[in-house]
């Protein structure tokens, strides 16, 4: 509700005229104010627990003060352990009277919701009434909320501010529900574009987002609607209410709102307009199920696969479509495809070549078998999804023929599994190609010696486009083709194009099936399989754009295959007339054991944008780095390294693990760990649009072992 503005006194208005360039203190007060009783009865002693949103920092030592009306008696021994603000206990608690103030043991922004719980020390007035409890800061004036408090016969629904009607009183059925009409009180009337709050019994009632034409206020469509916490929902009055002195609120029975799943529990909801909080008549579920659809929010229907070609082993793009029935999907919203294996997905995929409901995909990342995409913020909200892998994504068909594949996705809270689809014959594939003279495949153990290999450029003047001729004496590890790839790591200053033409590269001189830029880095995937100390040969043709650097200088250039940990090795290369350090042939030193890595563990190394697991590496959106001693990785990593349920956008991050869940805030060194506050040793950051959290913080809180493998530079984390 919008507060009312006051006039200014003439003689006041006049000084104000005349001095245009005094500076008038900015008032400050909390606000959003809300009571919570555990138990709202008379005479009874309550754990109370108070939220509000600060407008003005409170640093560490500020006083909170809650002050209790007449009829309230507070007990003078309240201690600093029966009182909780944000999780954490404070440095002291002062009663006086009916006021309790609370020094604060953490400092608090400007901005943040804060929660006080009393859990003790606090018995409700013996009368029933509705109470005023005001809140202040020592930065900032005061606010209040409402608490209504009944006497012992409190259930009948005579002495509640509303009632509940239900279209079913089935546990899980969907249900149509009205709340009301509830009377307004004092001078309050509904005001357009100001704020309802819906406190429902419990969370697993809401959808995971309600759509305005679902939800009514006095009968007409609400100007907006969204579910801001795990059981509330904050709705704008439409303008067609203005006015209105009376509340009705309808969640229409497609809104998704669905029964409560305990029979026998009274349950009741919350209604909070203008610092008001309302209270309905308790109702009741009963066992069993009604008419509703309900059963189908964890498992969909059935959905067809197309593919552009179905041969065995060969590339090929994927459609499938979905209807989610009365779910919808949403801008930003996640997908996750599951393959039948995952040697039919990329190492590296592009959200440009995934299309869903013909608009781009904004992410496109990928751990084993799995693909998970996420809707662009063009994307409209809609019911049916069709999503297409374009030929360009580089998927490729299971190499065994057969008629029993499936996909599976994941969207909207829902599991859907494809029919069946068939891979057929043998196409696609371009046989390996077959030295002149063969090679025996490497011996387990053994490494094979690249220390004749060699990087050269066409050309080395300044500020030219070049080619490059790299000789490879071998690989450690075979690499499969369309699936594995060499990295060609271009040192600061060289310009690599985004896009390069697959026909400017050449593989043992054959064009590659993909080539895209990492950075300024190369990736270039062969179309064939390369197996274990097989020589290679990668020739970069003028025509593919690559560029020198602008400065004399000796750079060096490393090369990298996805199949193996370390680097194949690094050459470097003179620009613009540097001279090459002079060098005397030595034999390659005996490459030093590494430590052993537990199975399943996921490595990773500051500056490089992947990480590895079993041997196989995984891109990601952003490289791991260092900020003030502290490692920070993208959240893309505890998702697909880790197999963590992690939930990302430009503003905030959460990562479940069992019943624990980390809450984090783009820009804050603000955290939650389950209920308990935390604060970071640095704020999380943004980089290349992903999330960057300290890692340290979070293998601690999750219970995983963070160590350090010096022989490959790597971050080592493990459960």
């Amino acid at each position: 509700m919008k507060k009312s503005k006051k006039i200014v006194p003439f003689a006041l208005a006049a000084v104000l005229a005349a001095t245009p360039f005094m500076t008038v203190p900015k008032a400050f007060a909390v606000s959003n104010v809300n009571i919570e009783a555990y138990d709202d009865e008379t005479d009874t002693d309550s754990k109370y627990t108070i939220t509000f949103e600060l407008e003005k920092k409170l640093s560490k030592g500020g006083i909170i003060e809650i002050k209790f009306p007449s009829g309230y008696s507070i007990d003078k021994s309240i201690r600093k352990s029966d009182v909780e603000v944000n999780g954490d206990t404070p440095s002291s608690v002062d009663v006086t009277t009916r006021t309790i103030s609370i020094k604060t043991s953490k400092s608090l922004d400007k901005g943040d919701d804060v929660e006080v719980v009393i859990s003790s020390g606090i018995t409700n007035p013996k009368s029933e009434d509705s109470y005023k409890i005001v809140v202040s800061t020592d930065n900032e004036s005061s606010d209040y909320g409402y608490i209504d408090i009944s006497d012992s016969g409190g259930s009948k629904s005579s002495n509640k501010d509303f009632s509940v009607s239900l279209s079913s009183k089935y546990t899980g059925d969907d249900s149509k529900y009205e709340l009301g009409s509830i009377s307004l009180k004092s001078k309050s009337k509904l005001e357009r574009n100001e704020y309802i709050y819906v406190t429902f019994p419990t969370n697993d009632m809401l959808p995971r987002s309600l759509d305005t034409r679902d939800v009514l206020v006095n009968g007409y469509e609400a100007a907006d609607v969204s579910i801001t916490g795990k059981s509330e929902v904050k709705i704008k009055v439409p303008s067609k209410a203005d006015g209105d002195k009376k509340l009705k609120i309808t969640f229409d029975k497609n809104s998704g709102v669905t029964n409560p799943g305990d029979e026998g529990t009274k349950y009741t909801f919350k209604v909070r307009y203008d610092s008001t909080t309302y209270t309905s008549e308790k109702f009741e579920i009963k066992k069993g199920s009604g008419s509703s659809s309900s059963s189908s929010s964890s498992s969909g229907s059935s959905f067809n696969v197309s593919l552009t070609d179905s041969n065995a082993g060969s590339r090929s793009g994927y459609q499938f479509e979905l209807d989610l029935g009365k779910e919808k999907l949403y801008s930003n919203d996640s997908i996750d495809v599951e393959f039948p294996s995952a040697d039919m997905i990329p190492g590296i995929l592009r959200a440009s070549d995934i299309t869903i409901n013909g608009t781009n995909a904004s992410v496109a990342t990928s751990y084993n078998n799995h693909i998970y995409l996420k809707t662009g913020y063009d994307f409209k909200t809609s019911s049916t999804v069709k999503v297409n892998f374009t030929y360009d994504a580089f998927l490729t068909n299971p190499a065994t023929p057969g008629s029993d594949y499936q996909l599976s996705a994941k969207v909207a809270g829902k599991t859907f599994k494809s029919n069946k689809f068939s891979i057929t014959g043998v196409g696609g594939v371009v046989p390996p190609t077959t030295p002149t003279t063969p090679i025996p495949p490497a011996t387990p153990g053994t490494t094979v010696n690249n220390s004749t290999a060699t990087v050269t450029l066409t050309k080395s003047t300044l500020n030219t486009v070049t080619g490059m001729n790299i000789n490879i004496v071998g690989l450690n590890a075979a690499l499969i083709q369309n699936r594995d790839y060499f990295e060609i790591i271009l040192p600061a200053g060289f310009r690599s194009p985004t896009f390069m033409n697959v026909a400017a590269v050449k593989v043992n001189g054959i064009q590659p099936s993909f080539v895209t830029a990492r950075g300024q880095n190369l990736v270039i995937y062969p179309t064939q399989a390369i197996p274990a100390a097989t020589p290679v040969n990668i020739s970069i043709a003028e025509s593919g754009g690559l560029a020198t650097p602008n400065a004399v200088n000796v750079y060096s250039i490393g090369v990298y295959t996805s199949a193996e940990r370390n680097m194949l090795f690094g050459r470097p290369v003179s620009i613009g007339g540097a001279k090459l350090p002079a060098t005397t042939p030595t034999p390659p030193a005996a490459t030093p054991p590494t430590s052993a890595i537990p199975a399943g563990a996921a490595s990773l190394k500051v500056g490089t944008a992947s990480f590895v697991v079993n041997g196989k590496t995984y891109p990601l959106s952003a490289a791991p780095y260092t900020l003030n001693g502290n490692t920070l990785v993208p959240a893309q990593f505890f998702k697909e390294a880790l197999a963590l349920t992690t939930q990302w956008n430009n503003t905030s991050v959460s990562i479940t693990s069992g019943t624990k869940q980390l809450k984090f805030t783009v820009g804050s060194t603000a955290a939650k760990a389950g209920t308990t506050n935390a604060t970071l040793p640095v704020a999380v950051q943004i980089k290349n649009g992903m999330p960057m959290l300290p890692i340290k913080f979070v293998t601690d809180q999750l219970g995983y072992k963070l160590t350090w493998d010096a022989n490959s530079s790597s971050i080592i984390v493990a459960k």
